[in-house]
């Protein structure tokens, strides 16, 4: 399990650009991070409901409690996991699960 931050931030440098209407405006360059806050290897042998009751305690304590998304690697496990996530009731809609 890994908690990671983004950071989007401007850069100071500006380049020109179109606005929606077709107009010449002035576009500031901008980068994100992401930046690894924790990494953890869950035990092995761990059954799915206990990694998901131990996943959505780290995500409802602080920091984390407000304003964190869930993101589900489930290539490796299966969508069934996702499905687990997903009937917990506790993550909100904007979580993603990528598919490989």
């Amino acid at each position: 399990m890994s908690v990671m931050e983004w950071n989007h931030a401007g850069t100071g440098e500006w380049k020109p650009g179109r606005n929606a209407s077709g107009g010449n405006n002035l576009v500031q360059q901008s980068k994100d991070t992401y930046d690894v806050r924790h990494l953890e290897r869950l035990p092995l042998g761990m059954s799915y409901p206990a990694m998901i009751a131990y996943v959505i305690n780290v995500l409802g304590g602080e920091p984390l409690r407000d304003g964190t998304d869930l993101v589900v690697d489930i290539t490796g496990v299966g969508a069934v996991v996702g499905d687990l996530f997903d009937s917990s009731g506790k993550f909100a809609s904007s979580r993603l699960f990528f598919l490989g």
